[in-house]
């Protein structure tokens, strides 16, 4: 492999994990306004795709 492709790599990957943690904190920002909605757990569950545990410790 070379210098370049492994350089592509590292950088392919870092922005692999920046995008995952934007969609974390987005979907982290999503469920926060749900729960300001007063929305019932069950359907911020559903819509985020979180767990119960993940939505209780926002609170």
């Amino acid at each position: 492999m070379t210098k370049e492709e492994d350089e592509r790599k590292i950088r392919n990957t870092e922005l692999y994990a920046a995008r995952e943690e934007r969609s974390k904190q987005e979907k982290i920002e999503i469920a926060k306004r749900m729960q300001a909605l007063n929305i019932p757990i069950e359907q911020i569950i559903k819509v985020t795709n979180s767990s119960k545990k993940e939505i209780e410790s926002l609170e």
